[in-house]
């Protein structure tokens, strides 16, 4: 049971228009970053959630909206990450789990956007499923399933999402894992009804289809049932908009594999 858990908090207030610049610019002068764009405050514009992974010990909290994810089945380790700390599953039973069953994490009317970064290079089982990122209920399913983000066969490089909509569907991509961190990007966009998978900064897929928002619980590593293969692999930087990003956005957290932390928008 979760007990006396503390208020979240940002690591940082917002900064004016000219401190950021003034910060930028003095780190592009240095030669420490490089954007394809300079990043602005628009990504904070339907930021509903930011899980930096950062926290030394104990359960994770969302520096934005309180949202709570809980390590199930044995704990992540902390290990280096893409910036500051990541986590760290090795195939001994631990993920996470949120703690509440909430819709914030599903497609909206007004669109839906989710970013993370994944390294599973060197784990323990290459051709185990790995399950990244979801809202999804096996045990359940359709009740409780949105999306997921998993690997069937991380050796192979294949990447698949999966979407209940009218229908259920997918979208699919293929990468190099060995290369160490990658980052995925999946956007939905309404008007359109069009949903972008990027890897790396680069659309793999595109699919046109309804959405529907379910209220289920978010996984890291695993989805709500805990009958999956045990979680693998690192994560850092986990990030939800209630809106579609745009191509120029994506780009920007790529930033050429440096990445963007929360602290950059």
């Amino acid at each position: 049971m979760l007990q006396s858990l503390p208020q979240p908090k940002r690591r940082n207030a917002p900064w004016t228009p000219l401190q950021r610049r003034t910060w930028l610019a003095t780190r592009r002068r240095r030669g420490r970053i490089k954007f394809a764009q300079d990043p602005g405050s628009q990504l904070l514009n339907g930021l509903v959630a930011h899980f930096g992974f950062d926290e030394s010990s104990g359960d994770w909290i969302d520096d934005v909206g309180g949202q709570i994810l809980q390590a199930v089945g044995g704990s992540p380790q902390r290990v280096a990450g893409l910036h500051d700390l990541a986590v760290k599953f090795t195939n001994d039973g631990g993920a996470l789990l949120g703690t509440q069953v909430t819709s914030v994490f599903s497609p909206t009317a007004a669109g839906f956007a989710i970013s993370f970064w994944v390294n599973l290079s060197n784990i323990v089982n290459p051709y185990q499923s790995v399950y990244m990122v979801s809202v999804w209920e096996d045990a359940g399913w359709p009740a409780g399933t949105s999306w997921h983000i998993s690997s069937y066969t991380p050796a192979d490089g294949g990447v698949q999402v999966e979407i209940m909509s009218p229908s259920f569907t997918g979208l699919y991509g293929r990468v190099d894992f060995s290369v160490g961190w990658v980052h995925l990007c999946l956007v939905y966009e309404p008007v359109a009804s069009q949903w972008t998978f990027y890897i790396n900064g680069t659309v793999s897929y595109c699919l046109t289809v309804g959405f529907s928002s379910v209220a289920g619980k978010l996984g890291v590593g695993m989805d709500a049932n805990p009958t999956i293969p045990p979680a693998q692999g690192k994560f850092d930087e986990l990030v939800f908009w209630s809106r579609a990003l745009t191509g120029t956005e994506v780009a920007q957290l790529y930033n050429h594999g440096n990445g963007l932390p929360y602290e950059w928008f």
